[in-house]
């Protein structure tokens, strides 16, 4: 079983993340009707408007399969899932992974949406070939219909953004 390494130390994240995100197509996913749900496209806006220059972004929402002709179709090498994620101990702790083709993601790792977050990963890679892809996830509190992030989600995705442009 892989040991999932979740953090709040966003400075850590960001210097691994920036270099990821500047090569990569960004899948942002989420429910922004579902509270925290909405973490990966909020991220996602967020970093979009932060002028780091990062802007190669489909916003999937919850239908991320649906999207993976366009994937396929831009050849990218690196693909960055973002998506609020069941998986750390605490609401608003980060995990930054590349996903290994071997690797055990569920049950430790759950993504909020319907589909498991696996048959995503494997669908992507049957469909996509060689393309090496990450996770960003966030740890959410509250998935119950809202609008509103958690105050935990809304201090980690704003200390995350913040983080990525001093390193960029």
């Amino acid at each position: 079983m892989n040991e999932l390494k979740c953090t709040r130390n966003v400075s850590n994240v960001a210097k691994s993340l920036i270099k990821v995100l500047k090569k990569s197509l960004i899948m942002c996913l989420g429910n922004e009707l579902r509270r925290d749900d909405g973490a990966g496209l909020v991220f996602c806006r967020k970093l979009r408007e932060s002028n780091i220059g990062i802007t190669n972004m489909i916003f999937a929402y919850t239908f991320p399969l649906a999207y993976v002709d366009k994937i396929r179709d831009s050849k990218v090498k690196d693909l960055v899932i973002v998506d609020a994620i069941y998986g750390c101990k605490e609401p608003g702790e980060i995990l930054f992974t590349k996903l290994d083709p071997l690797m055990i993601i569920e049950p430790e790792l759950v993504s909020t949406h319907n589909i498991p977050l696996k048959l995503v990963i494997d669908y992507l890679r049957s469909e996509c070939g060689d393309i090496n892809i990450y996770l960003l996830g966030f740890q959410v509190r509250n998935v119950d219909f809202g609008l509103e992030l958690s105050p935990e989600l809304t201090k980690a995705i704003n200390n995350l953004i913040n983080e990525l442009r001093r390193v960029k």
